[in-house]
């Protein structure tokens, strides 16, 4: 969950428990059990309160907060999303903008969602180029370990994964770059990347 907790006064109840609400409400809406729900409400409310625009990151699972991250600005929007992987894209790319300019690409990449998709599932991959776009709606079934991601099915029911489930594409990729210990960059809207994801492979020995 990301949420703008910015304030003007000293009442911050009057300015956050409202964007709490709706938040509350997206939740359980989608499925969030109500032990979680109230884990990420006592989050929320608790968190010590200051002047000035800055917003909020939360994990939860299983009725228990695991992140906590105060973001130096609001997110662009609020966020509540309630999927097998966390949705930590957007930290991501907020803490990214807050401290650094996005990497210029001044070599050769491989790049389309298909191809690093692959060379994510055989831990070749050193660095993830990203374009950051909040709109995408591209999807990847996953399996039980990090490295098992693909956009067709079939390759993981190949590998005895059955009824893999369907997560947001960015969440897949992050979880499989921590498993292979590679690093991600974000890139300008303006550079040319097939499906906005490109790849600087290791070029080494595959991980197994």
């Amino acid at each position: 969950m990301y949420l703008d907790t910015s304030r003007d006064d000293a009442d911050t109840a009057k300015v956050v428990e409202p964007r709490w609400h709706a938040a509350r409400e997206t939740l359980a809406e989608a499925g969030c059990d109500p032990l979680t729900v109230h884990a990420l409400e006592d989050a929320v409310l608790d968190h010590p309160s200051r002047p000035g625009r800055h917003g909020l990151a939360l994990f939860a699972t299983a009725g228990e907060v695991v992140l906590r991250r105060t973001l130096g600005t609001p997110p662009i929007k609020d966020i509540c999303a309630y999927e097998p992987l966390p949705h930590v894209m957007p930290m991501i790319a907020q803490l990214a903008r807050e401290t650094e300019p996005d990497t210029p690409i001044t070599d050769r990449v491989d790049d389309g969602l298909t191809e690093v998709v692959t060379h994510l599932s055989r831990g070749q991959v050193d660095t993830l180029l990203l374009i950051d776009d909040p709109s995408s709606t591209e999807r990847l079934w996953i399996g039980p370990d990090p490295l098992q991601l693909s956009d067709d099915p079939e390759v993981l029911n190949a590998a005895g994964v059955r009824h893999p489930p369907l997560v947001r594409a960015d969440a897949a990729m992050m979880r499989a770059l921590t498993a292979a210990d590679a690093s991600i960059a974000l890139v300008a809207a303006g550079e040319h990347l097939r499906g906005g994801v490109g790849a600087r492979l290791r070029f080494a020995e595959v991980r197994r």
